[in-house]
């Protein structure tokens, strides 16, 4: 994730604090999440056709918990890649995967 997208998401989450009776509604973290399951799909692709949009009730839950998960970490803790993007070579099978591990290192905030 690039360097200007981590601190915007810090910014927006410190200043909209959420807590166990609010809903993260972030917009930005919404267009985060779904951009890294468009590059990386966790699961084999299968071409449908389409007619209508729909929304089933547990994909809402599910990116809910994401941006739950995801303003966790972010508020405490700063991600650092250390494996050089480059050099992740990625296979695609019934899951998508790395044939090396990506390493990440993980920094403190200081709040």
């Amino acid at each position: 994730m690039k360097e200007n997208v981590k601190d915007k998401l810090f910014e927006e989450l410190k200043n909209n604090p959420i807590n166990e009776k609010s809903e993260p509604t972030f917009h930005d973290y919404a267009i985060v999440i779904k951009e890294t399951l468009r590059m990386y799909p966790p699961a084999l692709i299968l071409g449908r056709k389409v007619d209508e949009d729909i929304l089933l009730p547990r994909q809402k839950f599910g990116m809910l918990e994401m941006k739950v998960l995801l303003s966790m970490i972010v508020l405490k803790y700063y991600l650092l890649l250390a494996t050089q993007i480059e050099k992740i070579t990625l296979e695609l099978g019934v899951v998508l995967l790395s044939l090396e591990p990506i390493l990440v290192r993980i920094k403190s905030r200081k709040l």
